[in-house]
């Protein structure tokens, strides 16, 4: 199993969320709990579309995602970008099991794109202090974040460079 933890915005609060993704026997299947139908379906196509665009094969297994702290009630389908590095360091062989400690803060629109959280800030503010980094979205203009309270933030484009990234981090 990988665990990945993010926050989102609910309802005006920011509420820090962990995403949980492991594969199952079986055929292949999206069982999503913690989310209600309607929004565990639109995280999928989302998770799907962004696998796409980086050009990696979404996994035809049988997919456990757990969402825990999400908003409930929420309309929207909330740590998507958590359950997308969760579910490419998932099924990697190249990631050799090695997960820990990763904050994921951004969202994936609906064709699939990377994008930032309006609260950006707010919400790394959220990541563990024994967090080894923060995945963060690329965004035009530059990204300004730095280092954020001694946690290095890391700025991806595409879904497919969690997983060298997170192997090289292991390296140092």
């Amino acid at each position: 199993m990988i665990s990945v933890s993010s926050a989102v915005l609910c309802q005006g609060k920011i509420v820090p969320v962990t995403v949980e993704v492991a594969f199952a026997r079986g055929l292949p299947a999206w069982n999503a709990t913690g989310l209600f139908e309607t929004p565990a379906r639109a995280l999928k196509k989302r998770v799907q579309k962004a696998f796409e665009k980086a050009d990696m094969e979404f996994p035809l297994r049988h997919i456990a995602v757990n969402v825990k702290g999400s908003c409930a009630g929420a309309d929207e389908s909330p740590a998507d970008l958590a359950v997308a590095v969760a579910l490419a360091l998932a099924s990697s062989p190249r990631n050799g099991g090695r997960q820990g400690n990763i904050f994921a803060a951004g969202e994936i629109d609906p064709n699939g794109e990377l994008v930032r959280e309006t609260s950006m800030r707010e919400i790394i503010h959220l990541a563990p202090t024994d967090c080894r980094f923060v995945i963060v979205p690329f965004a035009d203009g530059g990204d300004g974040l730095g280092d954020i309270s001694g946690i290095p933030v890391r700025i991806i484009q595409k879904i497919e460079e969690v997983v060298p990234l997170v192997a090289e981090e292991s390296q140092t």
